[in-house]
């Protein structure tokens, strides 16, 4: 596969330095030369597959590098989704991730490099800690046979579900959000739940009303 590569550097341009508002609004470093520089990775579909941001070129130390992974499907020509993405903290790929992200679609819950049929996502799953141990969060979506989204789970396992209209399989005609209780709500459930019965007082008995008959 070809790989295309794109460097851009942003100047302060000499018609701003004449505008003192502008001077004002914009960042001290836009009036350095060659201050700002981002490299840019294409592949044969013009998908951005890398992106070196060095941040500002005076100093060092805000460098991020992101790289993208695509399972191109040349049958069905979907070959702009995205299969992965990487962020490492710096410009060597040694250097630990900051971000990892991965998308599966029409149910390949772990093959997310398998290209997709349709382009519904049924799995995204991020990873705060690529270490071990891993430390991971999910999210799942769920699609009827016309390829409407009929349930959401989101990171916290809260689902959301929708119902559509029987004739044109389009309009959303239901929704079911997850029941999220309060922090009150939920300290008072839990503070219920651990009380335990007791018998009251025997001074605290009503009495009987006695017949006068």
């Amino acid at each position: 596969m070809t790989e295309k590569r794109r460097s851009e550097r942003f100047r302060g341009a000499s018609s701003w330095r004449r505008s003192s508002g502008l001077r004002r609004a914009l960042p001290w470093c836009l009036w350095r030369a060659n201050c700002l520089k981002v490299e840019r990775a294409f592949d044969a579909y013009n998908n951005v597959i890398g992106l070196k941001d060095h941040g500002r070129t005076d100093v060092s130390g805000d460098e991020t590098w992101t790289v993208a992974s695509f399972a191109p499907n040349t049958t069905a020509y979907i070959v702009s989704l995205p299969s992965s993405q990487t962020v490492h903290a710096g410009m060597d790929i040694s250097f630990p991730y900051i971000g990892y992200d991965e998308t599966y679609y029409e149910g390949n819950t772990g093959a997310n490099a398998t290209p997709p049929t349709k382009g519904n996502v049924t799995r995204t799953r991020s990873l705060s800690n690529y270490g071990s141990p891993q430390k991971e969060v999910n999210q799942y979506f769920a699609y009827d046979s016309y390829g409407n989204k009929i349930s959401a789970t989101n990171r916290l396992g809260h689902k959301t579900e929708w119902d559509y209209d029987a004739t044109y399989h389009l309009y959303p005609i239901a929704r079911r959000s997850p029941v999220i209780l309060p922090r009150a709500a939920r300290r008072r459930t839990r503070a219920s739940s651990r009380l335990r019965p007791t018998t009251p007082c025997a001074g605290s008995r009503r009495r009987r009303p006695t017949s006068t008959a």
